[in-house]
Order: structure tokens, then C-alpha cells, then sequence
């Protein structure tokens, strides 16, 4: 192996593991390009005694960066102690001892979003094609990056059809037909109140608490408190910390309407919380068993499906994390179970408690409407603390947020950020399993043909691929 055969491209946390390779075998490696941003680079241990070709690219609206090194001008100044460049100016060339080094700033992306963005992947190219010439040159601004976005959404939004389709066709057959019981009858949700209720506790408070209870539960949960053993990835730990409180909050509402019915005289039945038919008092565990075995027999289905897809047509339909997604591997697939066990008792709770809307008459667009509405209120809360937090932070261009973050560790600085990396990836899960659990429950009855398969389904493509193992 010679030295010009090894160029490496780190992005986030990989900065540190190609900082790693590079003390390895400092002779091997010919150029690095590391992709968001100071802070990365400063964690591992800097960038100073490394004599190679070497590209930075920061985010300028990077939150990383602002709560650990301060604004892009704070980070220019850490850029230019560590480089040795006095006068080091961004998106130039410099030449120090005899190689390339390069620090850019890209505005419109964030790190935060895990999907960089167009002028990003044309800096990452322009360096590469500088210090390691392709033999045949590279249009640069002709990556389709935009129309790969598109593609990879619309894959990602039909995901959602395809596993209520499957589920509805397991559901045709007559082993599995058995899960089914009548719909309940129950009484539609009406008037001003309820929704300002609803819009309340499922929108407004938990979008407020984000911030606090992800950042609390990521200090208990982390290195040092024997939670990481089962926990593997400290920003994940903090969104689902977030949606158990969530899925409390929500338990609290239903014990509130079970004491008001009891006061009222209305008898409670498994009906009355989509677990079974009206009147029915004791569940059949036959149910549950043979919708795990759905969920099995789905995520097989789609896992080979996905590869099928990528493999050959290159659509990435991971599109909460377009630019990071890990391939699974059976080590990924352990480390995600004591968190597929969480997103299982939070949409459990979540659905519990089915809305059923005022009928218009058509049947079908009654379904539609469920469907949406729930899906929305669903994802409602992340989708507020995105655009405050990530649109925010972008209009402000510097990585400040508009909620501002908590110094939970006592050191002057923030570490609770990335929990909301996560947020991208549940908003669209979360409420997209939720629509397909609405869909399924007014065919079938009650949630267990689509808790459980949906859980399994949201465990194994979205937690395996970003559950870090140690």
C-alpha cells in the first residue's frame, strides 16, 4: 500500500476516527477531509501534528461549535492557533509543509440536521479532485444532489404505504385474520375544548420540556453511570427519555378520562383503549404473539427489499439520516433492542387512546382524515422544536438556538444538543407509524396488528442504524 492510495473523508464523529487512522499509519495516508467541524476536530485531539493534505469544512450555524468554541469568528481564532496560520482566512488554500490545507465555511446547512448539504459535497469534491486528481475530472456542480434529495424523500414517504401494505395483506390471511375484532364503538371528539386539550398535551408541553428532559436524561444515562452498558448512544438516550415522559403525560390523560367515565357510570371494556371489542374484559394473548410474528416476518421483507433498492438503483431511503446511516449489522441490531423496547411501550401508550373524529360520510375520506390527523398531532412536537431550534439556529446563522440549551454538566458549556439530532428521523417515524397503526386499527379493530409490527419496523430502520457500539 502507498501513501497516495488512502484519502479519507470524516464526517461528525467520524473526524475522530480518521484522526485515529491517520496516527496509525501517518504514512499512508495522503489526504483528509473532515467534514463539520472545529469542535470535532478539537475533541480528537486537534489537527497540529497531522502532515498531511487537510480540509476542514465548518457549518456556520454549527451548535456544536458555538456552545464548545463560540461564534465562526471563535472558531477561525481556534483554527488559526491549531493551523499556525496567523492570517488564516476561510475557503482559501494554504500550503504548509509542502501540502494542501483548507478550512471552509458553508452557510444554509447545519451539522445538527445529519444531511449536508449541495455546496458541501462540492467543497468535499473540489479537495479531493486538488490533492488526489480523478482520472477523469469531476464536473463539481454536477452532483444531482438535489434531485437525490427528492428521490430519497419520496422513497422515504412510501416506506410508510408499503408497511401498511404488507401488514393489510398478513392481515388477508387467515391465521393472522384472527387478530381482527369489530370496531369499537366510540364517541367522536368534538368541540373546542378537546382540541385545544389535545393541541395542549400533545403539541405545546412536550415541545417545551424538549430541551430540559432529553438533556437531564442524557446526564443520568451517560458515560460513567453503568447506564451505557445497556444505552450505547448518549444523544439517542436523550430523545427517548423525551418521548417516555411523552408517553407519561399521556397515561396521565387517560387515568384523568377513566375517573371521569367512572363518575359518569360509562363502563370501561378492552374497546375503550383499542385493545379489543366493546365489552371485552380480558385480552387474547394470541393476538400480540401473532403480530410480533407479522413484524417479523415484515422487517425481513422490507430489509430485503431496502437492500434491493440501494444496491442496484442507489435510492437511500434512510432519508432521516441521509448523509450518516450505518449499515446493519447483527452487533447494530443487539445494541437497538433495549431501544426498540422503548419506541414498543411509547406507541403502545400513544395509541391506546384512539381518536375518532366526527363522520362526514364517505367512509373512505372519514379514514383519510384519521389518518392525517393524527399523524400530525403525532409528529406536531418535534416538528416545533425543529423549526425553532434548526430554523432558528439557521437564521441566525452563528449556531445559537432560540431555546437556549442547558449547562447540565456544570462546565460553562452545553452538552445536550444532540438529542434533537434524532428529532428529524421520529418526527417523520413517529408520525408516520402512527397514520399506518390509525389505518389499520379502523379495518381491523383494535392496534396490535399495527403497535407491534410498526415498533419492530421504526426499531430496526431508524435505531439500528444509529446506535454506536462500544
Amino acid at each position: 500500500m502507498i501513501k497516495d492510495s488512502i484519502n479519507i473523508v470524516g464526517y461528525s464523529a467520524g473526524i475522530g476516527t480518521s484522526g485515529y487512522v491517520y496516527r496509525q499509519m501517518p504514512d499512508k495516508v495522503n489526504s483528509m477531509c473532515m467534514v463539520f467541524g472545529p469542535f470535532l476536530a478539537s475533541i480528537s485531539g486537534g489537527f497540529s501534528d497531522i502532515d498531511t493534505n487537510y480540509c476542514l469544512i465548518k457549518s456556520t450555524a454549527d451548535q456544536y461549535d458555538w456552545d464548545f468554541l463560540g461564534d465562526p469568528d471563535g472558531c477561525l481564532a481556534y483554527m488559526r492557533e491549531e493551523s499556525g496560520i496567523a492570517d488564516l482566512v476561510p475557503n482559501q488554500d494554504y500550503t504548509v509543509n509542502g501540502h494542501v490545507f483548507h478550512y471552509a465555511q458553508i452557510g444554509g446547512t447545519l451539522h445538527q440536521t445529519g444531511n449536508i448539504s449541495g455546496a458541501v459535497i462540492e467543497q468535499i469534491l473540489a479537495f479531493v479532485t486538488t490533492v488526489a486528481p480523478a482520472p477523469i475530472a469531476l464536473d463539481l456542480s454536477d452532483t444531482a444532489w438535489l434531485p437525490q434529495q427528492i428521490f430519497s424523500g419520496i422513497a422515504c414517504v412510501t416506506m410508510m404505504f408499503m408497511l401498511a401494505a404488507i401488514i393489510n395483506l398478513l392481515m388477508q390471511n387467515p391465521f393472522f385474520a384472527t387478530i381482527a375484532n369489530p370496531v369499537p364503538v366510540k364517541a367522536p371528539r368534538r368541540g373546542a375544548k378537546a382540541w385545544c386539550l389535545d393541541v395542549l398535551f400533545a403539541t405545546i408541553i412536550p415541545a417545551l420540556i424538549f430541551v430540559h428532559v432529553s438533556a437531564y436524561v442524557m446526564k443520568w444515562t451517560g458515560a460513567g453511570t453503568g447506564w451505557e452498558k445497556i444505552f450505547t448512544s448518549n444523544n439517542l438516550n436523550g430523545i427517548m427519555g423525551w418521548l417516555l415522559v411523552v408517553a407519561v403525560i399521556g397515561i396521565i390523560r387517560m387515568v384523568i378520562h377513566a375517573n371521569q367515565d367512572k363518575k359518569n357510570g360509562i363502563a370501561r371494556s378492552l374497546g375503550s383503549y383499542a385493545l379489543g371489542a366493546d365489552g371485552d374484559t380480558r385480552i387474547d394473548w394470541s393476538k400480540p404473539a401473532k403480530a410480533l410474528l407479522m413484524a417479523l416476518i415484515t422487517i425481513t421483507f422490507v430489509g430485503a427489499w431496502m437492500w434491493l433498492l440501494e444496491a442496484f438503483l442507489g435510492i437511500d431511503y434512510q432519508v432521516w439520516c441521509l448523509s450518516t446511516y450505518v449499515e446493519l449489522s447483527p452487533a447494530r441490531i443487539l445494541r437497538a433492542i433495549p431501544y426498540i423496547l422503548i419506541i414498543f411501550t411509547v406507541m403502545f401508550i400513544g395509541n391506546l387512546n384512539q381518536r375518532v373524529l366526527p363522520s362526514t360520510g364517505n367512509e373512505r375520506k372519514d379514514m383519510w382524515i384519521a389518518v392525517a390527523v393524527n399523524s400530525v398531532l403525532t409528529a406536531s412536537a418535534l416538528f416545533v422544536v425543529l423549526v425553532l431550534q434548526y430554523g432558528g439556529s439557521m437564521i441566525i446563522g452563528t449556531g445559537q438556538t432560540i431555546i437556549p440549551q442547558i449547562d447540565i454538566w456544570g462546565t460553562g458549556v452545553n452538552k445536550s444538543a444532540g438529542a434533537l439530532d434524532f428529532a428529524f428521523g421520529y418526527c417523520y417515524m413517529m408520525g408516520g407509524t402512527t397514520g399506518v397503526v390509525t389505518y389499520l386499527y379502523r379495518k381491523f379493530g383494535n392496534i396490535w396488528c399495527g403497535v407491534i409490527p410498526c415498533a419492530v419496523f421504526a426499531g430496526m430502520f431508524t435505531l439500528a442504524s444509529f446506535t454506536l457500539i462500544y
